[in-house]
């Protein structure tokens, strides 16, 4: 039960407003995690319920932090006369020496997954002089820690 009110936000100008409510029926399984966080996952049960793992406050503060952090670069850039470009993220071969590439089909041939902008960040500051960009980034190296990345997001400024 509930009451009309009427909202211009709304889809059709109103929304109903409960004034009590009655469940019905009650799920058979509990949730495969606890959103609150107050029940610890291991990782596994984490990335299988990942929908419901991201709405955890711990998980929606790192994007919060992220999202702080890359607007105040992409402020502070832009503020000194750095233009923002976009370079691919799909190459034909290495673009620096010394990292693994991510190879993937393209179509019917073989291509890599970009592990820097490097070389195309310097064939644009032949023209526009200062330029940075914020994107993600591949690397295929081995790694004997949990901590080392193999897609991360770089900050790159030319």
């Amino acid at each position: 039960k509930g009451t009309v009110k009427k909202m211009g936000k709304a889809p059709r100008g109103a929304e109903i407003v409960p004034n009590e409510m009655r469940i019905f029926s009650v799920s058979q399984q509990p949730l495969p995690l606890d959103i609150t966080g107050r029940t610890k996952a291991e990782i596994d049960v984490r990335l299988d319920a990942r929908v419901l793992d991201l709405r955890r406050e711990e998980n929606q503060a790192i994007f919060k932090v992220q999202h702080a952090a890359l607007e105040a670069a992409r402020a502070f850039l832009s503020k000194r006369g750095f233009m923002e470009v976009f370079t691919p993220r799909i190459i034909v071969s290495a673009t620096e020496g010394g990292s693994a590439l991510f190879p993937v089909v393209y179509f019917t041939r073989e291509a890599f997954l970009a592990q820097s902008p490097q070389l195309y960040k310097e064939q644009l500051i032949l023209d526009f002089e200062q330029v940075f960009e914020i994107g993600p980034f591949f690397r295929a190296e081995e790694s004997h820690t949990r901590r080392h990345l193999s897609e991360f997001i770089s900050v790159d400024i030319e």
